[in-house]
């Protein structure tokens, strides 16, 4: 059994992500926003943070960077919809894109586009957790 932190301001996601790592038998932790993320981090440490890149407060850059600078060897799973900053001028897969490029860039083993199968996080978590980059 492993700790996983979940980092999104969508309590939806929030909720899916906790019952699919619960239901492979691992301790969760929850938090809306980059800020409380941190926060349960450094209270009791996660093995694997899954976190939103776009969140009020500190967004995911912000939180794997401070996590990085924690603890270099936690892992992270970044996951975006992109929808916070879409405009008429950028569609929302091109923010994504970019958004989970910048969390590949700084230290993010896995990368995921909302939406996504449940069944894929839940295999990076076990290739992580079994050591697997």
């Amino acid at each position: 059994m492993a700790r996983i932190l979940i980092a999104d301001d969508s309590r939806f996601m929030r909720s899916a992500v906790r019952e699919a790592m619960e239901l492979m038998g691992h301790e969760v932790a929850e938090a809306a926003d980059g800020d409380a993320a941190l926060a349960l981090y450094r209270s009791s440490p996660a093995d694997v943070v899954i976190t939103d890149m776009f969140m009020p407060g500190k967004d995911g850059v912000e939180v794997i960077q401070i996590l990085r600078q924690d603890n270099p060897d936690v892992k992270v799973i970044a996951i975006t919809g992109g929808n916070v900053m879409q405009n008429a001028m950028v569609s929302q897969h091109v923010i994504a894109e970019v958004a989970l490029n910048a969390a590949k860039a700084i230290g993010a083993e896995r990368v995921f586009t909302k939406p996504f199968e449940l069944k894929e996080v839940i295999k990076a978590v076990e290739e992580l957790l079994a050591g697997s980059k």
